[in-house]
Formats: structure tokens, C-alpha cells, sequence
């Protein structure tokens, strides 16, 4: 089955399928650990199926993400993704997005953003 629109909320993110990609738009404040992740995993699964995706992803503000989770978000979810936009407004979460890159490696091309405008134009021009 291939879906074409989605939308789900969450007590960490609003997650949404239109045009061809996979939006989790992060809330504010929130702990992202790897049982987090476990939790959000058949959400993912619902939306991609064995369909990969390009990503975007928004962090939202004052947010944390441990070690442990950006090296299980890498290896776990990259079977759905074919690339990610990651959207940040603060330096700290742009750092932490370059660390999941460099670090991590998840795999699959991965760019930062400052605005989500940026990220869908970057997205549907090389992976929709």
C-alpha cells in the first residue's frame, strides 16, 4: 500500500507524508533517547513501509538527543530514508547535527539547514 498524505502528533514530534517526503517536525524541550526512537520506530514503518524516503527533520528548540540515540537513529532508520534535511535554528543543534553526520555516518547524504524553505527546495530538487 502507498500512501500519499499523513499526519500523526506525539508527546516529541508531529510526524507528516505529503509530496513524496517524510516530515518530523521535533517539539520544543524534549529528551530523545533510544528507547524514544524504539517507541517512534512503528510510525516510521507505517509511513515508509519497504519504501525509503527522503527526510526532514526539525529539531524544534532546547531539545536533547544522547550518543546512544544519534548512532541507533544512523543504523536503525536509515533502511527508510534516502536522504536528510535536518532544520535548526540554534548552534547547538546545527553541532549536534554535524556530529550525527561525521560521526555516525548514517549512510545516506545528510545536509544541514537553518530554515525548513531551504531544506524542502534541497530535498525535492535532487531526491523527490
Amino acid at each position: 500500500m502507498t500512501i500519499t498524505n499523513y499526519f500523526k502528533s506525539t508527546k516529541i514530534a508531529n510526524f507528516e507524508f505529503k509530496d513524496g517526503i517524510v516530515y518530523v517536525l521535533c517539539h520544543d524541550d524534549i529528551d530523545v533517547t533510544v528507547e524514544v526512537l524504539d517507541d517512534l520506530l512503528p510510525i516510521i514503518e507505517d509511513i515508509c513501509g519497504n519504501n525509503k524516503y527522503p527526510f526532514l527533520v526539525d529539531t524544534g528548540k532546547n531539545g536533547k538527543i544522547s550518543k546512544k540515540a544519534r548512532q541507533h537513529m544512523a543504523d536503525v532508520f536509515k533502511r527508510f530514508r534516502t536522504a536528510e534535511a535536518i532544520v535548526s535554528s540554534t548552534i547547538l543543534h546545527r553541532t549536534l547535527a554535524q556530529l550525527y553526520i561525521s560521526i555516525n555516518r548514517p549512510g545516506n547524504p545528510v545536509k544541514v539547514f537553518g530554515n525548513r524553505e531551504d531544506a524542502e527546495k534541497w530535498l525535492k530538487d535532487k531526491f523527490v
